[in-house]
This record gives C-alpha cells, structure tokens and sequence, in this order.
C-alpha cells in the first residue's frame, strides 16, 4: 500500500515538475540539504567560492530538516515544492543528505547533480548499504520506490580508500565517484578560523581554563539512549585536571542532568574541535575531522559488540582506529591518565582517508563546473 501511494506521489509530483521545466534553465547552483534549518559551513564556504569565482550565477541555498509529526511533514510539503522550483530551473545541484526532489523526479538531461556526502571518509554502513537493515536502515522495498540516491551525475569520496564504501552506498562506481574533500577541511587547516573558534569558547565557557579539555562526540543510535553512558563517562574522569564537553548528536537527547559536564548546544562539533586536546569517539565521522586536526584518540565503544551487528562498518574497526578501543569509562580514564596515544597512527589514518587538504573549496567548486 505505500509503495502504491509513493509511485501516485511521485506521478502528481512529476506533472507539476515537467511544467516547472518548461521554464528556462539558469545560471543558478542551488544547495539542497536535510541536516538542519541553517546553511552548514560547508554550504557557506560553496557558496561563498561561487561568489568569487563565478560571479554571474546566482547561488541559492534550501536547508529544511523533517520534523517529527504531522505539522513537521505538512510543512516539509511546502518545502517541497520551493526545492522543485529551484531544482527544476537550476544549471547546478549540490546536495550533502537523501534528497526527495532530486531522486523522486524526472531531472532534467543537462543538469549537473553532485552529492557530496556530510561526512569525511567511510566508517559506519549507511544509504544502500543498509536498506532492508531492521536496525537502522530503510525498508528496502521503499527505498527502491523512492529511487533512493538515484540522478546523482557525481558522488564526491575523500580518498580512493572510500571508493568501494562509497559506491556502495550510493548505488555508483567508475568516472560517476570524483575525489574531494568537504570545504569544511579548510577550516580545519585554518589557523585564523580555528584560533577564533577556540576565543569564542573559551569566552562562553571560562572553565575550560586550567585544564585539558576532552571533548566527547558520540554518535546517534536510533532508539538507544546513551544517557548511563555518558554519566559513566562523566564519572570516571578527574575533573580537577579535565573539562568534558559533550557535543551531542542533533538526534539525540540527554534527559539526566550532568553535573560538571558541558552540554554544548551553541557551537559546532567542528568549533568545539579548536579547544579540544583530546576527542573522545565512537563511531562518529568526527573522528576523520579531529584526524585531520591532529588530535589525540580514543575510542569510547561501550557497545561495540552490538553495535557492529546492529549497523556494520567499511572498515575493520578494532584495528584501524587511530587509538585506544575501550569498551568501559573506567578504561578510557585509564589511558587518559597513562597519555597512552598513537599520533603517527592518527596521520595515517588521516592521510589514508582524507586525501585533499588545500584549497578543497576551491577544487570542489572547480569540479561542479567541469562539463
């Protein structure tokens, strides 16, 4: 039955697209994302290059998340259409999330559609990789429908190390896969962007000052609330000598209060990054970007014995990862305590899976308008 009301949805939607088409096409790159309500810096640095570079295209960002309930999809509706109209009468698409505009409709056979993916490197399983998983991937009968992924011209990996996890999970292989990386890793090589993130949080939280800051960056797991966790965590660590941040999924909720704890809400993961000596992950894409920063790892893996089951990873995660593996707080207050780290193997991890580390916007703007 919802396969039946998709395909009828997808027919309204491609009768009111094909006359949006009708409309001449621009010189307008438009940038579609679900993973928030505001332009991500990624999207901010495109759009900005665009500006530069190619001064005669208008540059549209579209950043609207689903919400939950009735209202949240009733007003996604609207949405909706706004990104038909742009979509239908743009040169260039750009997206970094599963968009319906762009998969469910009949794209127009000039129009360049790239899809860079909001995370660095290939770590956990995601898009066609886990459609039919009853853990956390789509129905796989509905992601067909949806023709998820599909009328991408390009996909963006970080590395040749990604090709295969990356074509894979998109449904693409051969010329279609293009090197890149996220703008974002400019930023992270930035010392004036890093060094003003860093004067921002110091200033909102003075007491950081006098202590080695750890920031934890766990991932989301749907239906699994890790609130124990992180209170574990909390616990564990000598807070006369430490500051913990905790920089929560947007997804996830802490409902217990914890005491001594930074709950940030008001900086990006990437920001937080600039104060951080040590990052705490899990199976997060953080830990590409705090590679790449140069930070000290450890792997906080409370449940990685179910986890990997539940969503699977690209990688042999156990022995790739760039630090300590722990399955308890206590032993990763452990290794905080001995300085047990491996930084030589956090450079290769991040030379491994990140492979352009200058001028990435740049490059990347460079790529969409290659024909």
């Amino acid at each position: 039955m919802i396969k039946i009301l998709i395909y009828a949805v997808r027919i309204v939607l491609n009768i009111i697209y094909a006359i949006i088409k009708l409309f001449p096409m621009q010189n307008k790159v438009v940038l579609v994302s679900r993973q928030g309500n505001s332009e991500s810096l990624d999207f901010k640095l495109i759009r900005e290059e665009i500006a530069e570079s190619h001064p005669d295209y208008k540059c549209v960002s579209l950043c609207k998340k689903i919400d939950a309930g009735v209202f949240g999809k009733l007003s996604y509706c609207g949405h909706l259409l706004k990104q038909m109209w742009h979509i239908g009468t743009s040169e260039i698409i750009i997206t970094d999330s599963y968009c319906l505009s762009i998969s469910l409709l009949r794209q127009r056979k000039n129009a360049r559609i790239f899809q860079i993916w909001h995370a660095l490197g290939a770590l956990k399983k995601f898009g066609k990789s886990i459609a039919g998983n009853t853990g956390e991937g789509r129905n796989q009968a509905l992601a067909s429908a949806m023709n998820m992924h599909g009328n991408y011209t390009k996909v963006m990996i970080s590395s040749e190390a990604c090709r295969d996890a990356f074509g894979e999970a998109f449904g693409y292989e051969g010329k279609n896969l293009f090197i890149g990386s996220l703008p974002r890793v400019d930023a992270i090589k930035s010392e004036a962007f890093m060094e003003t993130a860093a004067l921002k949080i110091k200033a909102e939280y003075p007491q950081l000052e006098q202590r080695q800051v750890l920031l934890y960056a766990p991932t989301f797991r749907k239906g699994i609330d890790i609130s124990k966790n992180i209170i574990d965590l909390n616990d564990a660590i000598d807070h006369n000598k430490y500051a913990l941040i905790v920089k929560k999924h947007p997804l996830m909720s802490i409902d217990t209060p914890i005491v001594d704890a930074i709950i940030d809400n008001k900086f990006s993961t990437l920001e937080v990054l600039s104060v951080a000596d040590v990052v705490i992950c899990d199976y997060s894409a953080v830990i590409y970007e705090a590679a790449l920063a140069k930070k000290k790892l450890v792997f906080y893996a409370f449940d990685i014995d179910t986890y990997g089951q539940r969503r699977d990873f690209y990688i042999d995660y156990l022995n790739e990862m760039p630090g300590h593996v722990c399955k308890t707080a206590d032993e990763v207050a452990d290794v905080l305590m001995s300085e047990e780290f491996q930084p030589e193997r956090v450079s290769e991890f991040a030379d491994k899976y990140v492979e352009i580390t200058e001028n990435c916007t740049e490059k990347l703007v460079r790529e969409f308008y290659e024909k």
